[in-house]
């Protein structure tokens, strides 16, 4: 019987223990485990040999970091921009790109809501107020404002998260996220 040899996927930084066992499962694993940014020379020797590159951790990817690696046929970025990468250097050399676009979406709205929450009962200035010891001093505005009589949802709107009070209609927040 003829073992067929699994395809070498480098994995350029730290990632839970479930996903590189899953990950195992199906390909082998060459993995940076140093809490260091791994070396761009260190990985283009790994990438010699490797089917796919799995990156979890900064990098620019361009022709010159695959450029010795004839047997890269993917490459995915657990990120969700693209910045980092140039795009025309992987499809020139015949190597498909993917990231992670959207996964973040419900999480800026989110946050968004919780800045606004946080400012409109000014939980900042009142926590400093403490700190310096002027917990004491109740000023007429302590509570700031409720939310409770102001609408705030956040919306899909052509291509963006988009957060709004429909009590103020001035207040609008676009995520910028395509």
């Amino acid at each position: 019987m003829i073992m067929e040899k699994k395809p070498l996927v480098v994995v350029n930084g730290l990632v839970r223990r479930d996903a590189i066992a899953y990950l195992k499962e199906h390909v082998d694993v060459r993995q940076w485990t140093e809490k260091t940014v791994m070396p761009r020379e260190t990985l283009k020797e790994w990438l010699v040999d490797a089917d796919g590159l799995w990156c979890v951790r900064p990098l620019d990817v361009d022709g010159d970091l695959v450029k010795n690696a004839p047997n890269l046929k993917v490459i995915a970025q657990a990120a969700v921009g693209y910045d980092n990468v140039k795009i025309d250097e992987l499809t020139a050399a015949g190597i498909p790109y993917g990231n992670t676009p959207g996964v973040l979406n419900e999480t800026v709205a989110e946050l968004a809501f919780t800045l606004i929450a946080t400012a409109s009962r000014r939980i900042l200035k009142m926590l400093i107020s403490v700190k310096e010891g002027r917990w004491a001093q109740r000023p007429s505005n302590i509570k700031g404002f409720d939310l409770s009589r102001r609408t705030l949802w956040y919306y899909w709107d052509g291509g963006y998260w988009c957060i709004y009070f429909s009590s103020c209609p001035c207040i609008r927040y676009d995520c910028g996220i395509p």
